[in-house]
């Protein structure tokens, strides 16, 4: 079953809005490697699973990892309009100040808009 169901700014919520609550790919990167090793290609599988939305700390994500992380990494296939690319699209690219962000078949993102 998907944790918090519910859209999580109810004022917010559009009629075409997805979820993306639930199990995703996991996988900690503490030795930076993630990108040379490949995680970010499509077919290539993590090591582990976690339940989003919580967080790797947490003992609902699954992982209940406490020590630092330098790095790590989620996946998880979805089904998307084009529409609801470009908003991810967006959405993501606002979010990313420091961090390099892979997402589905869109786009490569290494600085923000």
């Amino acid at each position: 079953s998907i944790p918090r169901k519910e859209h999580p700014r109810k004022q917010l919520e559009r009629e075409n809005w997805i979820n993306l609550n639930g199990e995703w790919q996991f996988e900690i990167d503490n030795s930076k490697s993630g990108e040379a090793r490949g995680l970010q290609n499509k077919g290539t599988m993590l090591n582990s699973s976690i339940i989003v939305p919580f967080c790797p700390e947490s003992k609902l994500s699954g992982i209940e990892h406490k020590d630092f992380m330098y790095g790590v990494w989620y996946k998880r296939n979805i089904n998307i309009t084009k529409t609801i690319k470009i908003l991810i699209f967006i959405v993501i690219a606002l979010i990313s100040l420091y961090n390099v962000n892979y997402l589905i078949n869109i786009t490569y993102l290494s600085t923000p808009i």
